[in-house]
């Protein structure tokens, strides 16, 4: 039991003397952080683009880990009303094809539908000049689709349909003018130079 006590002493001893100065080391390290004076490295601010982070000005110590760095979120792409800016960003210009896509459908479908209201428009076909030039028009319009637009059409058919039937109106009526030239070498030569300015004009769209 002497022997026992003797041992057990210095190692209370040895115990009691490392919570003191470990007491006093936590001390000392609180009182040299409360005193530390940073110094300090400016840093410039970066911009956030559409896809990359930014920050604004901030501030490290050389010394510690101390920094003021504040994170500045991507922004997004940004997408405008009309034309391409529909689908390319105003920013990076980079284009999204799902918008793209869909932008181009929208027209498809606006154009088909002009020209669908031009064809409502010929209304009853007579054999006169003014449903010609509604006939004419609706064509032309209707030739300068694209496929894809053309598809969109539901009217084409009755586009197709006036024109057969004005053809039928006015056949032997000279489609420039309107009149029916007569059999004669003048009137031949008025008819081909009638039916060439014709096909001129209608094929400019100007007809």
């Amino acid at each position: 039991m002497m022997k026992r006590s003797k041992i057990q002493k210095p190692v209370s001893i040895l115990l009691g003397l490392l919570i003191v100065l470990s007491m006093f080391a936590g001390l000392s390290l609180s009182a040299l952080a409360a005193d530390h004076v940073h110094h300090l490295v400016d840093h410039a601010a970066q911009s956030p683009t559409c896809t990359d982070i930014g920050w604004a000005a901030y501030q490290t110590c050389t010394d510690c880990d101390y920094s003021t760095f504040v994170e500045l979120p991507a922004t997004g792409h940004s997408y405008g009303t009309k034309g391409e800016l529909r689908y390319t960003c105003l920013n990076c210009r980079f284009v999204n094809s799902a918008l793209k896509a869909q932008a181009q459908k929208a027209d498809d479908e606006a154009a088909a539908a002009n020209v669908t209201a031009i064809i409502n428009a010929i209304g009853t076909v007579d054999d006169s000049d003014a449903c010609g030039k509604r006939i004419d028009e609706a064509s032309v319009a209707y030739n300068r689709l694209t496929d894809a637009q053309k598809a969109l059409v539901t009217n084409a058919d009755t586009l197709r349909q006036a024109e057969h039937q004005y053809m039928v109106l006015r056949e032997g009526a000279c489609k420039y003018c309107g009149e029916k030239h007569d059999s004669s070498i003048g009137g031949g030569i008025t008819a081909i130079i009638h039916t060439l300015l014709y096909h001129l004009l209608h094929f400019f769209g100007k007809m």
